[in-house]
C-alpha cells in the first residue's frame, strides 16, 4: 500500500474508534443457557481477507498544515540527546509451542448499550462502560446499573482510581470528569481547551493526570479533583502515563502531522527531560510503563521502532523494529513478563507482536484477520484478548479473541454483530468484557491443565 494511502486508512481507523457509538436504552440480558465458544488447543486459522480503500476523512484537527505531506519517512529517524542501545535485540520469533491448557469460555451477561471503552473496578464489582456521552456502571452480580453519568460529547476513555473510590472519565466534551463511585455524584470537572485523549491515576490513588489536545496537562487530587499543578506543552497531548512507582509523568505530543516528541516530567521538582523528537508523522500509539516502572516503552512515528528507556538515568535500551505497518497501540503484561504491540498495516494482514522483558525477543505472533482496536493482558500474563472488526467492503471479524500469549495461539473467539472496540480482563482473571457499538458481553473464563 503506497504511503499516502496507508495514512489516510490509519487517520479513518484512529478516528472512527474515538467516535459517538449510537446510544440505547442500557438493558443486561442474562442467557438462559451459556453457550460455548471454543474448547480447543488446536491453532485457528484466520480467514483471508480481501483489503479495500476506505474513502477520504473529513475531520479537522488542530495544528493541521495546508497540505497533506507527500511521503512518509522511509528511514528511523534518530531521537535527539539520547545514546543508541549498545546491542540491537533479535526479532525472531522462537517456534511456537502447543498451548498447555485447554480453554472454555460462556457468555454470562450480555449488556444491550454500546461499549466504546470500558473497565472493571479494582474489586470486579463493577463494571463501566462508555457509550457515547454516557457513562454506565453496572453491578457484575446481578448486572442491574448502579448509576450512570454524562458528558456533553463522546467519552474517549474511563479509569477507575486503584482504591476503588472514583472513576475518571476525559471526552471529546473538552472535559475530565472525576466521579464517586459509591453514588455517581460528580466530584469535579477539569477544563480543557479542546478534546481531552489522556488519563491516568498514580497506583497510591493519591493523583489523576489529564491532558488534552490544547497541549495542557493537569495533575490533580484523585479524591477532591482539585488541581494540584499543571504542565504545558506546545503541541496536543497523543498520551500520558504516571509511574507505577516513583515521581515520573511521561507525556507524548505530536501535531495532526507531525512533529512528535516524548518528554518526562519529574511531578514535584517539574524538572523536564526530552527522551525523543521526530520530525515524521506521529504513530497515534500510546506511552506505557513497565509494572515495576523500570521500563517506559513508546512508538512515536510512522517507521521508527519501538523504544524502550530505563528509567532514573532514562537510557536507550533497545529499538524494536517493526519491519512493516505501524504499531498502534503498546501494553505491558500486569507481570512485566511481557510487551505486547499492535501492528496497523490498513489491510486485513494485522498482527500482534509479543516481546519477552527484558531480553526484548520476539516470543510469539498473532495474525490478525481484521483490524485490531484494542488489546488487554490477563492477570497472569498467560492470555491476551484482542478486539477485531473493520467491515468495509469486506467480509468482517466482529468478534473477541483469546490467545495464549507464549504461543501465539488463538484459542476463543466471542462473537459480536459490530467492531469491537474494548476488552477487558477482570482483576481475578475468571471474566472478559468485550465492547461493541451496539453491546457489551461478559464472558466466563475457565481453563485446566491439559497432558
Amino acid at each position: 500500500m503506497k504511503p499516502a494511502l496507508l495514512l489516510v486508512c490509519f487517520g479513518i481507523l484512529f478516528f472512527a474508534a474515538c467516535g459517538p457509538a449510537p446510544t440505547a436504552t442500557p438493558v443486561a440480558v442474562l442467557p438462559t443457557a451459556a453457550p460455548t465458544v471454543i474448547a480447543s488447543a488446536t491453532p485457528i486459522l484466520a480467514p483471508t481477507l480481501t483489503p479495500t480503500a476506505p474513502p477520504t476523512p473529513t475531520l479537522t484537527v488542530p495544528l493541521a498544515p495546508t497540505a497533506e505531506p507527500t511521503s512518509i519517512p522511509t528511514q528511523t529517524p534518530t531521537p535527539t540527546d539520547t545514546p543508541e542501545p549498545t546491542a540491537a535485540p533479535t526479532n525472531t520469533p522462537e517456534p511456537t509451542a502447543t498451548p498447555k491448557s485447554k480453554v472454555a469460555l460462556h457468555q454470562v451477561a450480555e449488556l444491550r448499550t454500546g461499549a466504546s471503552t470500558l473497565a472493571f473496578s479494582p474489586d470486579d464489582r463493577l463494571l463501566a462502560v462508555a457509550n457515547g456521552g454516557d457513562v454506565v456502571v453496572w453491578d457484575t452480580a446481578s448486572w442491574s446499573q448502579r448509576w450512570t453519568a454524562s458528558h456533553d460529547d463522546s467519552v474517549r476513555k474511563i479509569a477507575f482510581s486503584p482504591d476503588g473510590q472514583r472513576l475518571a472519565s476525559v471526552s471529546f466534551d473538552n472535559t475530565a470528569r472525576l466521579w464517586d463511585v459509591a453514588t455517581g455524584n460528580q466530584v469535579a470537572q477539569l477544563d480543557y481547551g479542546y478534546w481531552v485523549y489522556g488519563l491516568d491515576f498514580s497506583s497510591d490513588s493519591q493523583r489523576l493526570a489529564t491532558g488534552g489536545f490544547d497541549g495542557k496537562v493537569i495533575i490533580a487530587d484523585a479524591t477532591t479533583g482539585q488541581p494540584i499543578n499543571e504542565f504545558k506543552h506546545q503541541l496536543m497531548v497523543q498520551d500520558l502515563a504516571l509511574s507505577p512507582n516513583g515521581p515520573w509523568l511521561a507525556v507524548m505530543t505530536s501535531g495532526s502531522w507531525g512533529p512528535v516528541e516524548l518528554v518526562v516530567w519529574d511531578i514535584f521538582t517539574h524538572e523536564r527531560r526530552t527522551l525523543a523528537e521526530f520530525n515524521g508523522l506521529p504513530s497515534h500509539s500510546n506511552v506505557v510503563f513497565s509494572p515495576d516502572t523500570k521500563w517506559l516503552a513508546a512508538a512515536m512515528s510512522f517507521g521508527a521502532p519501538v523504544t524502550i528507556w530505563e528509567t532514573k538515568i532514562w537510557p536507550e535500551v533497545a529499538h524494536l523494529e517493526i519491519s512493516d505497518g505501524v504499531i498502534k497501540q503498546l501494553a505491558f503484561s500486569p507481570d512485566g513478563r511481557w510487551l505486547a504491540g499492535v501492528v496497523f498495516k490498513g489491510e486485513t494482514d494485522n498482527k500482534v507482536l509479543v516481546w519477552e522483558v527484558p531480553a526484548w525477543r520476539v516470543v510469539s505472533q498473532m495474525e490478525q484477520a481484521d483490524v485490531v482496536w484494542d488489546v488487554a493482558f490477563s492477570p497472569d500474563g498467560q492470555w491476551l484478548v484482542t478486539g477485531l472488526g473493520q467491515g468495509i467492503e469486506h467480509p468482517p471479524a466482529y468478534e473477541g479473541q483469546l490467545w495464549e500469549t507464549a504461543s501465539g495461539t488463538l484459542v476463543a473467539r466471542m462473537p459480536h454483530a459490530r467492531q469491537v472496540l474494548a476488552v477487558a480482563f477482570s482483576h481475578d482473571g475468571k471474566r472478559i468484557a468485550t465492547g461493541s457499538y451496539d453491546q457489551a458481553k461478559i464472558w466466563e473464563f475457565q481453563s485446566s491443565t491439559g497432558d
